[in-house]
């Protein structure tokens, strides 16, 4: 029997269909391809769902709410049903690089300590263009300073 992979990559899907084919392929193209793809569809009326179950990959779990529950507790119902060591949020609108998970897997792994990562990233427009650079938060008391305001951490991080 093959061994568990050891991320689940969580994503939740409301009417996110004109972004989405990127946000998916982002994904299934990492450079480590061990890992579950949890896509929550969240009561889509834009045909999202059908367009992710017609994807032949063995790694992708598409889960259908019965009705939209809203982001925060879709992402909660797909957290009950992952059961590998970590976690990789992803947001339907957005695009991985090819080498996240692989990266993010190999520092949480020398790094037991750490029990949440997040990174810089590029914000793009809707056509895909760069529009600015949003730098990581550098160190544990900016991190925690930040998180008195909102969260520190881009979810596709």
């Amino acid at each position: 029997m093959p061994a568990r992979p050891a991320v689940t990559v969580l994503m939740s899907v409301f009417n996110d269909r004109r972004w989405l084919t990127a946000a998916v392929e982002g994904i299934r193209a990492q450079t480590m391809g061990d890992f579950i793809f949890l896509i929550l569809d969240d009561g889509a009326t834009d045909g999202s769902g059908e367009l992710i179950g017609a994807i032949p990959d063995r790694r992708i779990r598409l889960i259908v709410n019965g009705a939209n529950l809203g982001l925060t507790r879709s992402l909660n119902r797909g957290l009950d049903l992952i059961d590998t060591e970590f976690v990789a949020r992803m947001d339907a609108d957005d695009i991985a690089e090819p080498n996240r998970l692989e990266r993010q897997l190999t520092f949480l792994r020398a790094r037991p300590d750490i029990g949440l990562l997040g990174t810089g990233r590029a914000i793009i427009d809707e056509s895909g263009a760069f529009v600015a650079d949003a730098p990581a938060i550098p160190d544990d008391r900016s991190i925690r300073r930040k998180a008195l305001l909102g969260n520190p951490f881009a979810h596709p991080t």
